[in-house]
């Protein structure tokens, strides 16, 4: 998919389907923080990967437990060689207390990625007992010890202008638009434009269809602010609001709102 049939695609899976099937190309680029259930079909051989994957819904706005479940066939070669990894990265999450374990892999086999020890496993470079031996081996204390001083390593050469962070926000406030301004503009156009906007029980606006000429926006259009659907069934003007409903945050810069205006 390019990117309009990406963004098209997500829209559809929030709003009017349950289950979305992808393939690799979904571990990045989207946004699904309104759904907290991930199956893990192929297991990638890089775990980045596979992090990539879990962060497009354990992010930002996640307001449920996150389940994410991985199907491993442990009578394979591939399976006892990942059996082997996640039973130790299981002991390093203990010990770090984080469940970001897949970020340590390159410290728990320095100098061996999961896909060179998979291969060595599959071309019977090394016996599979080697293998698994070798990962039950490493130290766990030293893994998290190499992790913690990575960390505070990359924390140590990174500057940040807190008073600069500061003076933006500040800016920010002064000249941000009130979210009750904007419902209210976003209303009042609606009825000047002839574009159905009902108010649902729980106090957010549902459109049930927006017209064709709102939504045939040039090509520029499309690649500044993205794709007006047809139909927008959950929206807030408000951040608080949207996650708290479960709804879709509309401000400046979002395609409906933009088309409108």
């Amino acid at each position: 998919m390019d990117l309009n049939a990406r963004i098209q695609a997500e829209h559809e899976f929030r709003h009017n389907a349950q289950v979305m099937i992808s393939t690799e190309a979904g571990g990045e680029g989207i946004n699904l923080q309104f759904c907290s259930l991930m199956v893990n079909y192929d297991i990638p051989w890089n775990p980045n990967r596979l992090e990539q994957r879990m962060g497009r819904i354990h992010r930002y706005g996640q307001r449920k437990e996150v389940h994410i479940y991985s199907l491993v066939a442990v009578d394979t070669r591939e399976g006892k060689v990942l059996e082997a990894l996640f039973r130790k990265l299981a002991r390093i999450r203990e010990a770090l207390g984080s469940d970001r374990v897949f970020d340590v892999i390159g410290e728990v086999i320095p100098g061996k990625s999961l896909k060179e020890l998979i291969v060595e496993a599959i071309q019977g470079r090394r016996t599979l007992d080697e293998i698994v031996a070798e990962i039950e081996l490493i130290p766990g204390e030293d893994a998290v010890k190499r992790v913690r001083e990575a960390a505070l390593e990359a924390l140590a050469v990174c500057h940040i202008d807190f008073q600069g962070v500061l003076e933006d926000m500040r800016k920010a406030r002064e000249n941000r638009l009130v979210p009750e301004y904007i419902e209210a503009f976003f209303e009042r156009a609606c009825r000047f434009l002839g574009v159905r906007c009902e108010r649902r029980a729980d106090g957010t606006l549902r459109v049930p269809h927006v017209p064709y000429e709102l939504r045939a926006q040039p090509k520029g259009f499309r690649d500044r602010y993205g794709e007006v659907f047809p139909e927008y069934r959950k929206i807030a003007f408000s951040k608080e609001e949207a996650r708290r409903k479960e709804a879709e945050f509309v401000g400046p810069g979002h395609p409906l709102l933009e088309a409108i205006i």
